[in-house]
């Protein structure tokens, strides 16, 4: 006796011991991964963020110079396409030249030829006047014909243009290049001296008189088209998700009051044409137009971040804009990026960081009491008894086992396998009976396999196997396969793959299991029980139609309608169930009721005009059921579908016509929102159901009134 308790007595400081030992260890280990865990995940964020930047960069700088060189590619042409006119036009007025001086040379004075050579040019005329010939002597610099008349006879080696270059000194540099050359030079037209336009002049030297003759063409009637072309080609282009570019006309690079001016703004079109100032700011007061100002001078683009509208919301995001001068036309050409997406992953990273983190305490917890029991179990229980226990769950291991292969075979299971690396696909023989190919003529691999999937089921089956991969986790799932014949199967797939060292799939393994039967019975039932809670629902209404014709409450129409459109929306799972009538003016429509799902609210107020959707009330006054799937391939739902369907995110619609006495006075709409819905014929019965309740509450509601007049005329009469 005395041994055994000596013997209890080391026992139990042993065990306390272990015990402490074990929880500190995890504790411990627990506590520096997770330290280690969120420097790393900080870490790789602060990357992201930067390699987040640097890319978005990259895409707006690419689209920005993308329209600066469809600019550049349209001038250009432009330019070559008139100085092959203007050449043309050059060679013209010297074999005029060339034939007056052949026709006169010797006859009468050099002098003179000059004056007929020009005077016979002067009459020429190109474009609707505004092209003309131009003469003066290379020596002298003497004018001899000119449209504005306060130029002839006048030396113009003085004359500059409004980048205050000798004319008169650039022709005679081209003219010593090339016989027949061109420039461009800056000059007012039309009288107009307060505005410089772009000119591109062609000249030549007519040897023999040794007269410059000249003609030019303004710019800016082309340049025009083309920027017409240019804003109409990229306003209404999304260069990717909610990014747009945009377009200012740029007055003044020193800033100041209405430096510029909005020519394109997909975002923002009721700024189009008003003017800005070097104060413009973002919805939160940055004044990012100076910045811009700053570094266009210095280096004639800018990187400049604030807060902006995004596109479809009305709340402002932070942005980052690439601004860059285009200084053919000094335009201003911008586009962004928003940073509300980074912090969406940026969520989600922390999001599946604190799951994992979640995941190391509760596995940490799940050791520490395993190793705790182990350690009584090691203390409490001799090796006999170890040795039993083990026996006892080696059995059974070994029966569950057994009863797992023989259910395999029973179930008729089939197997397959994928290599990543040949894309070799590989079935058991159980997988093609299940599928009902031929073995030896039916072509196997991946692609052939998916145009074996019902098509509704194609994306949700790729998804499945994309996201094991991405997480390396195994997948168990229910699907359809396609027959022949065109009969439904039900399959249950499962597939679990090996990844290398380097942790990139190579191989995937998995099962696949016929459960037609079991579960189309499964639906079926589901569908008996949909419908008796329909069914439910109407005789809930039809209780609702007496209370309503039996009480007198000022508030039971509205009470009914919002009774009647909550019990739509939630037996038929969508989004917005709404009653709608008529005005007076038979041109409007007025929401009397509607109930929102997800908010569980209720409002009303909201008016449709005949105008703004006529093929809709067209349908409707014809007493027509309008059933649509998807909104935006409906020619009837397009008539409202930017300025309602699409504010509301609204995908599918079903409205069925609420009548009186043979004429439609309403409707009731049910929609649903971001998903595309397609509505069945019990829907379709139980919303028409919901369309006539509708008429009989208002058509007691309406008799109720009738009843009050008729009462308080009969007491006026008594009295």
């Amino acid at each position: 006796m005395k041994e055994k308790t000596n013997s209890k007595r080391f026992f139990t400081p042993v065990l306390i011991l272990v015990m402490i030992s074990i929880v500190s260890i995890s504790a411990i280990n627990s506590y520096v991964n997770i330290r280690i865990l969120k420097k790393h995940v900080q870490k790789d964020i602060e990357k992201h963020k930067k390699e987040y930047i640097q890319k978005n960069k990259e895409k707006v700088h690419q689209y920005v110079h993308f329209v600066n060189n469809s600019i550049k590619f349209k001038l250009a042409k432009m330019e070559g396409i008139l100085k092959k006119t203007l050449r043309e036009r050059i060679k013209i007025s010297l074999n005029l030249a060339k034939h007056i001086y052949e026709k006169q040379k010797g006859k009468i004075p050099n002098q003179q030829i000059k004056k007929m050579v020009a005077e016979q040019l002067s009459t020429i005329r190109f474009n609707k006047n505004r092209g003309y010939y131009f003469i003066y002597d290379f020596n002298t610099n003497i004018n001899y014909t000119h449209q504005l008349k306060k130029y002839i006879g006048k030396d113009m080696g003085s004359l500059e243009d409004f980048k205050g270059r000798k004319i008169v000194k650039l022709y005679n540099q081209v003219i010593k290049r090339q016989k027949i050359g061109f420039t461009k030079i800056y000059f007012y037209k039309d009288g107009d001296k307060s505005q410089a336009y772009s000119k591109l002049n062609c000249v030549t030297k007519f040897e023999p008189l040794n007269l410059v003759i000249g003609m030019g063409e303004y710019l800016d009637l082309a340049e025009k088209e083309i920027q017409a072309f240019v804003i109409k080609r990229f306003n209404d282009i999304k260069i990717y998700k909610n990014n747009y570019l945009f377009f200012l006309k740029l007055h003044n690079l020193n800033g100041g009051d209405g430096f510029a001016t909005f020519i394109m703004n997909p975002n923002r079109r009721d700024l189009v044409g008003i003017e800005i100032d070097e104060n413009y700011q973002g919805a939160k007061g940055q004044g990012f137009a100076k910045k811009m100002l700053v570094d266009f001078r210095a280096k004639g683009y800018s990187y400049t971040t604030y807060w902006y509208k995004k596109p479809n919301t009305k709340k402002p995001k932070l942005k980052m804009s690439y601004f860059y001068h285009q200084k053919d036309w000094d335009w201003i050409i911008g586009s962004g990026f928003y940073f509300d997406a980074f912090k969406q992953e940026v969520k989600n990273i922390e999001k599946s960081t604190n799951e994992y983190i979640r995941e190391i305490i509760i596995e940490s917890m799940l050791w520490i009491f395993l190793l705790s029991l182990i350690t009584l179990i090691i203390a409490g229980f001799i090796s006999v008894r170890i040795n039993r226990t083990i026996k006892k769950y080696t059995d059974k291991l070994i029966d569950k086992k057994l009863e797992l292969e023989t259910a395999q075979e029973v179930a008729e299971m089939g197997s397959w396998n994928f290599d990543l690396a040949t894309k070799e696909l590989n079935w058991s023989k159980q997988t093609y009976k299940i599928f009902e190919r031929d073995i030896d003529n039916f072509a196997l691999n991946y692609d052939s396999f998916l145009t074996l999937l019902h098509p509704e089921d194609i994306d949700m089956v790729e998804s499945a196997y994309a996201h094991s991969l991405q997480n390396k986790t195994a997948y168990n799932i229910k699907h359809r396969i396609i027959m022949d014949d065109g009969r439904v199967k039900w399959v249950r797939e499962t597939c679990k793959t090996i990844f290398d060292k380097n942790g990139s799939p190579i191989f995937s393994n998995g099962t696949m299991q016929d459960i037609t039967d079991g579960y189309t019975k499964s639906l079926k039932l589901q569908e008996k029980e949909k419908l008796l809670e329909r069914q439910s629902k109407l005789s809930d209404m039809v209780e609702l139609i007496s209370a309503v014709g039996i009480h007198q409450e000022y508030d039971n129409l509205k009470v009914a309608l919002e009774r009647i459109t909550e019990i739509s929306s939630q037996t038929l799972n969508i989004s917005r169930v709404g009653v709608w009538l008529y005005n007076e003016d038979k041109i409007s429509m007025n929401c009397i009721n509607l109930y929102s799902l997800d908010d569980k609210e209720h409002s009303s107020g909201v008016q449709l005009e005949e105008q703004n959707c006529p093929k809709f009330f067209d349908t409707l006054i014809k007493a027509k059921t309008m059933i649509i799937d998807d909104v935006s391939k409906n020619i009837i739902s397009k008539d409202f579908e930017k300025e309602y369907l699409k504010n509301l995110n609204i995908k599918s619609m079903m409205d069925i016509p609420i009548k009186k006495e043979g004429k439609v006075i309403g409707f009731v709409s049910n929609s649903q929102i971001d998903t595309i819905k397609h509505w069945t014929k019990d829907e379709i019965n139980f919303s028409k159901a919901i369309a006539n309740s509708v008429s009989l509450i208002l058509e007691i509601e309406q008799r109720k009134k009738i009843d009050l007049l008729l009462i308080e005329k009969t007491n006026e009469q008594n009295i």
